[in-house]
């Protein structure tokens, strides 16, 4: 079908009356759809508020500070004389005895094998321990 065509059966199905069962039916279903878009909007709505309550409830509300009690006038404190006590021995230190240590071993040198073949690009490296 051309453009032509096509715009010329538009103009005809313009012209026809629509059934009145269809237009309820899009009717019902255009309220549908902004019915579910107002209770998406409404609890929105509430959910937002809700928050600003609560972050105000908490935010907003005086903190009670605990007091501490004050402590009372101090008592004077007598200190007795120091007498001259025995002076502290030094601490008794356990004797270290030397302790073995181990070898490090020598790393083994790897064993590498070279292979070369007839083609003087191709050469096999075998490489162990």
């Amino acid at each position: 079908m051309s453009d032509d065509n096509l715009r010329e059966l538009f103009r005809e199905l313009r012209d026809e009356p629509v059934a009145a069962d269809s237009l309820a039916r899009v009717r019902a279903g255009v309220y549908r759809g902004i019915e579910a878009r107002r209770k998406r909007f409404f609890a929105f709505l509430a959910l937002a508020t809700a928050a600003m309550v609560f972050l105000a409830v908490f935010a907003l509300t005086p903190r009670q500070r605990l007091a501490a009690p004050r402590p009372t006038s101090p008592l004077p404190v007598t200190v007795p004389a120091i007498i001259e006590q025995p002076r502290e021995q030094a601490p008794v230190r356990p004797q270290i005895r030397s302790v073995a240590r181990r070898k490090k071993k020598q790393p083994e040198k790897p064993v590498l094998i070279r292979i070369e073949t007839d083609d003087p690009e191709v050469v096999i490296l075998l490489v162990g321990n």
